[in-house]
């Protein structure tokens, strides 16, 4: 299962299965399906579905009761919906998502245990890139906005929040870092305007604090504590634009 606070979707199998429900839902109404061989279970042969009006829906392969081979679906208006291939009831290789203009929406490519999807805006700008290992989050995942700027740069290890996170607003700046080792936040610091701005916190891998103080235009300002690694207090800082004006150990 994906581990993200603000993962935006999902392992290869709930992706596959959104797709297919959704495909199911919108055109159960309006379909009626045809068996090119004998339907019982455990079926081998061609599953194909029309709309009322004639029009090819779906395609599916089975063999033996699993789905085996190409399995496509098709927009009421005749644009492809979405291409891929099954293996034993398991995707295989690269599945392909359509918008209905015929634009790309979504591929997954599967080599193995390891699966990378690459999602598109319906203006063809990118979406999301995303890499799965063993159905777990691995590696950088990176999210952009409508227009084409970076939303978010995360990284994983095996399923956990592992290595830097930046956030960007709209316009491509960087607002926010985060940084965690095993999905445990380690370091937390905002930006405004390209500079370190606001709150900053960081922590020992324990989950106690290790620093907390404030930046205003990469300067330092205000009061900084700093903690040793079972959370006790061990010195204050008081900063004023940058310069340390007050030292206090204990």
């Amino acid at each position: 299962m994906c581990r993200t606070r603000i993962y935006l979707s999902v392992c290869l199998s709930m992706l596959l299965i959104g797709l297919v429900s959704s495909a199911s839902a919108q055109a159960a109404q309006g379909t009626k399906s045809k068996k090119d061989s004998t339907a019982v279970n455990g079926y081998t042969g061609v599953d194909s579905s029309f709309y009322y009006a004639g029009d090819v829906w779906s395609v599916a392969h089975y063999e033996k009761g699993h789905m085996h081979g190409s399995y496509q679906l098709w927009y009421e208006n005749g644009e492809k919906w979405f291409e891929g291939v099954f293996k034993e009831g398991k995707p295989y290789h690269v599945l392909m998502e359509y918008y209905q203009d015929g634009g790309r929406k979504m591929e997954i490519m599967r080599n193995g245990d390891v699966e990378k999807t690459v999602a598109w805006y319906e203006n063809g700008n990118t979406s999301y890139e995303m890499e799965f290992k063993s159905g777990l989050p691995q590696n950088k995942h990176v999210y952009w906005y409508a227009n084409g700027n970076v939303k978010l740069e995360s990284n994983f290890a095996e399923g956990l929040r592992d290595g830097i996170w930046s956030y960007y607003t709209s316009d491509g700046v960087l607002e926010k870092r985060e940084n965690y080792e095993k999905d445990k936040l380690v370091l937390q610091e905002n930006y405004h305007g390209g500079k370190k701005h606001g709150a900053y916190q960081a922590w020992y891998s324990n989950g106690y604090p290790k620093v907390s103080g404030m930046y205003v235009a990469d300067a330092k300002h205000g009061k900084w504590l700093y903690y040793n690694p079972v959370g006790k207090l061990i010195r204050e800082e008081e900063y004023m634009n940058g310069e340390q004006i007050n030292r206090k150990s204990y």
